[in-house]
C-alpha cells in the first residue's frame, strides 16, 4: 500500500510518480509536466495494469492504457496494488497487475473531522468543518493549487487547478446520503470524481502544437447493509463518461482531429461473511469515436473466494479464487488462482471512522 496524501511528488504532478517509486515498478514518463505518464506492474502489455477507483475501472475502452496525468495527485489518499488474479477489479484481462487508488473525499469522509485533524496537524478551533488549502508550484513551469473540507454532517471534498502543460480542474466529494441507526444496518454513501484538462506539447506528437482535451465524470452510489454478526452485502452502482478530443494545433478554430466518446454502466455486489466473498459484477461499455462505433459491449462476472488461516497468530494464509466471466461476443472464460502467503510482525487492531482495521508492525 502507498500512501498519497494531498501533496505532489510526482514530476507530472500525478500519482504515478509515487507508486512506481515506492514499490519499484516500472514508470512511463517522458519528465515533462503534463506528459503522459503510466506505471506498469508484470504483464506483457501496459494494458494489463488494471487501475480502479471506487470499483470503476479507470483504463481505456480503447487500448486498455491510462494516461495518470488527467487525474492530479490530490484527488487520492492511498494506493494498493496486488498482482495476479485480482477478485476485486471488473476487468477481465486475466493476470497481470491491478492498482487500486482510494479518493481523498472517501477517506476522509469514513475517518471524520477528528481523524484528518489529527493527521494534519491541526490545533485550532475544534470546528465542525475543517478545510485546508494547499499550493505546489515547480521551477519547469507546472502548479497546483487544491482545497479540501472535512464536515461532521457526513460530506468531505477536495477540488483543485493545474497550471502548465496539463491545466485545467478536478475535483472529488463524497457524501453519506443514509447514515446507520438502531433500527437499520444500512449505509448509503455517494461519490463523485470529475476533471477537465487539456494538455499541451506531447513530446511524442509530431504536431507542432498538439492539444487534447479530457473530461471526464464519475459518480457512484454504494451501500453497505450488516446482515447478522458476521455477513455484510456491499453494493455499488456507478456510470462513467469520458470524452477526448485532439487538436493538432492550438490555434484551430474547427473541429478537433479526432474525437473519442466512452460511457460504461455497472454494478457491483459483494456479500462477505466469515472469511468467505461472493461477489457478482456486470457492466456494459459503449464506445463511438466520431469515424468508428463500436456496440455495446457487456461483461458479466461472477467470483468465489475464501481465505485460510493457521499458525500460531495466524500469520500463514492460503487464499483460493475461482471466477468466470462472460463476455458479449465470447463465450464463458473460467479462471481460478491459489495463492500462499505468511504474515511477518506484531498484529495490531484498531478502529477509524468506524471501520475497523488490522494492521502489522
Amino acid at each position: 500500500e502507498v500512501r498519497l496524501g494531498t501533496t505532489i511528488q510526482g514530476r507530472s504532478g500525478s500519482a504515478a510518480g509515487e507508486i512506481a517509486d515506492a514499490l519499484a515498478l516500472p514508470l512511463k514518463d517522458t519528465g515533462l509536466p503534463g506528459a503522459i505518464s503510466s506505471v506498469r506492474g508484470p504483464g506483457v502489455y501496459a494494458d494489463e495494469t488494471a487501475v480502479q477507483a471506487l470499483g470503476v475501472p479507470l483504463n481505456s475502452a480503447l487500448g486498455g492504457g491510462l494516461d495518470w496525468s488527467i487525474f492530479p495527485q490530490y484527488l487520492w489518499s492511498d494506493a494498493q496494488v496486488s498482482t495476479g488474479l485480482n477478485p476485486g477489479s471488473s476487468d477481465a484481462r486475466g493476470l497481470g497487475t491491478s492498482i487500486a487508488l482510494t479518493p481523498w473525499s472517501e477517506s476522509a469522509l469514513r475517518a471524520g473531522v477528528p481523524s484528518v485533524r489529527e493527521q494534519i496537524g491541526f490545533e485550532g478551533e475544534q470546528a465542525p468543518v475543517l478545510a485546508q488549502g494547499r499550493a505546489w508550484a515547480s521551477s519547469l513551469g507546472a502548479a497546483q493549487f487544491s482545497g479540501a473540507f472535512v464536515s461532521e454532517r457526513g460530506a468531505a471534498g477536495v477540488a483543485g487547478f493545474s497550471l502548465g502543460r496539463v491545466r485545467g480542474p478536478s475535483l472529488g466529494i463524497s457524501a453519506r446520503l443514509l447514515k446507520p441507526r438502531s433500527d437499520r444496518s444500512i449505509e448509503v454513501t455517494a461519490h463523485i470524481l470529475a476533471t477537465a484538462v487539456d494538455t499541451d506539447g506531447l513530446v511524442f506528437s509530431y504536431a507542432p502544437h498538439p492539444v487534447s482535451n479530457n473530461v471526464r465524470l464519475i459518480p457512484v452510489v454504494e451501500s453497505r447493509a450488516q446482515l447478522g454478526d458476521s455477513a455484510r452485502l456491499l453494493s455499488s452502482l456507478y456510470y462513467d463518461g469520458a470524452s477526448y478530443r485532439n487538436w493538432s494545433n492550438w490555434t484551430a478554430t474547427g473541429n478537433p482531429d479526432f474525437l473519442i466518446v466512452t460511457q460504461q454502466l455497472g454494478t457491483q455486489n459483494w456479500l462477505l461473511w466469515g472469511d468467505n466473498r461472493v461477489g457478482l459484477q456486470a457492466r456494459g461499455t459503449f464506445v463511438n469515436s466520431g469515424t468508428l462505433s463500436i456496440p455495446l459491449e457487456g461483461e458479466l462476472r461472477a467470483v468465489l473466494a475464501r481465505k485460510i488461516k493457521w499458525g500460531w497468530n495466524r500469520e500463514w494464509s492460503l487464499d483460493p479464487v475461482v471466477q468466470g466471466t462472460w463476455v458479449s461476443g465470447f463465450t464463458l472464460l473460467p479462471e481460478g488462482s491459489l495463492r500462499l502467503g505468511k504474515r511477518w510482525g506484531e498484529v495490531l487492531q484498531g478502529s477509524v471512522g468506524g471501520e475497523t482495521f488490522t494492521a502489522v508492525s
